[in-house]
């Protein structure tokens, strides 16, 4: 069992340059670095520009909000949530566009644009049809989560999700985020989200095969 850690969650407004990139980093850190890598070029920039996009899109978004976990001594960054409120979800703005994902997108060659182009449509019209009409657009949307790989397993994630769904159950709406990552899903069906049929699909590089999972969660407080 991992040594316990002091650590507090706090909300992120108005950060400095500075603070965005210790959140982005720690966020870069949690996936190891490879954050998309099967649908953005080789390179780690790409990856992090990309998971900088959730943070600043979040922070533009009228809805949106940011979370952090710092350790009590260091001030660390150990963990990062973004989340999306009732009326609000990911890049559904002008505002949260302009806030990096248009340039990260515009440097993005032909291909990987065409497959953003294909997959954030199936994204949303699997949400929709795995979690109900409207269930994600009235709820709180968990967006994106990373604890540092040092600080696994000690309560940092939990207490991030926590944020969102005391906010939930005031406001008698559901929780709900998306995963890609296979291994996660046990995780939050172990605190209780409901584990939705997965779907299918394919690499940037492998257009015909369709053999990646993504998963849909809700946990419901009305």
């Amino acid at each position: 069992m991992p040594a316990p850690v002091a650590f507090t969650i706090r909300r992120v407004t108005n950060p400095s340059e500075k603070e965005i990139q210790d959140m982005t980093d720690a966020l870069d850190e949690s996936f190891e670095f490879k954050y998309f890598d099967h649908s953005l070029p080789s390179d780690r920039d790409r990856s992090y520009n990309m998971l900088k996009t959730h943070i600043t899109a979040a922070l533009a978004d009228e809805g949106g909000e940011v979370y952090v976990a710092e350790d009590n001594v260091t001030k660390q960054v150990l963990g990062v949530a973004t989340w999306h409120g009732p009326g609000s979800e990911f890049l559904s703005t002008e505002a949260q566009r302009q806030a990096g994902w248009y340039e990260m997108y515009g440097k993005l060659e032909k291909p990987y644009q065409e497959w953003w182009d294909y997959f954030l449509p199936l994204y949303g019209q699997y949400v929709e049809e795995a979690l109900g009409e409207g269930t994600k657009h009235g709820g709180y949307h968990l967006q994106c989560l990373g604890v540092i790989p040092s600080h696994w397993r000690r309560g940092i994630g939990r207490a991030l999700i926590e944020v969102g769904e005391e906010k939930a159950k005031a406001a008698k709406v559901s929780v709900v985020l998306e995963t890609l990552t296979v291994v996660a899903v046990p995780f939050y069906a172990r605190i209780g989200f409901e584990v939705k049929k997965p779907k299918l699909y394919h690499h940037a590089s492998t257009p015909n095969l369709e053999n990646v999972s993504l998963y849909a969660f809700v946990k419901k407080f009305n």
